[in-house]
């Protein structure tokens, strides 16, 4: 059997909070890894969620990579979080983890003058941010629009079971990786 046949798999733990400067770190390291001959990308996620923009650049580098993705959440994935977690092709999670879905939130510095522009701006912006994340959890899970945009206006979470019957979770699996495996964390 060639090197090329065989299988190179890498597991990228993310426990963290999604600013700028993570969605940087995470990046690079899957660059390095594919740029090296990686054939599988297994993204382990325990996240509070964080700052729309970065997860939206993680999500969208995840479903737009030539080799497969498989994302597990061993613990739990708020907020923008479950956007990056439903990158996967193939989404495992642990029995106890959770799952948050909510509203998106802008936070703004205190003290801080705005013009009605900017608030305008900023009020389109929240939108389609909002919009954007409903569209893709509603077509990664098969849940209605209508359905998701419902659940991020009252804040839903999820248990496991929960999860894999809202679509989140196709499947169940404590083992996050194999013994000996290339794992790298993000943090």
């Amino acid at each position: 059997m060639s090197s090329a046949a065989t299988p190179k798999p890498f597991y990228v733990n993310l426990q963290a909070q999604i600013t700028p400067d993570i969605a940087n770190k995470f990046l690079a390291v899957m660059e390095t890894k594919i740029a090296a001959g990686a054939t599988e990308a297994h993204v382990l996620i325990a996240s509070t969620g964080g700052f729309l923009d970065p997860a939206f650049a993680i999500y969208n580098f995840l479903r737009g990579i030539p080799i497969p993705v498989t994302t597990h959440n061993y613990g739990h994935v708020d907020s923008v979080a479950t956007l990056i977690y439903t990158a996967g092709k193939t989404r495992l999670a642990t029995r106890q983890c959770r799952f948050l879905i909510h509203g998106v939130t802008w936070t703004i510095g205190q003290p801080t003058v705005v013009t009605e522009q900017q608030i305008t701006e900023t009020l389109n912006t929240l939108r389609t941010m909002s919009r954007n994340i409903a569209d893709v959890i509603s077509e990664r899970t098969g849940n209605p629009i209508e359905k998701v945009v419902s659940d991020m206006s009252k804040g839903v979470v999820l248990g496991a079971a929960e999860a894999k019957a809202y679509g989140l979770v196709h499947d169940f699996s404590d083992p996050l990786f194999p013994h000996g495996a290339d794992v790298v964390a993000v943090r």
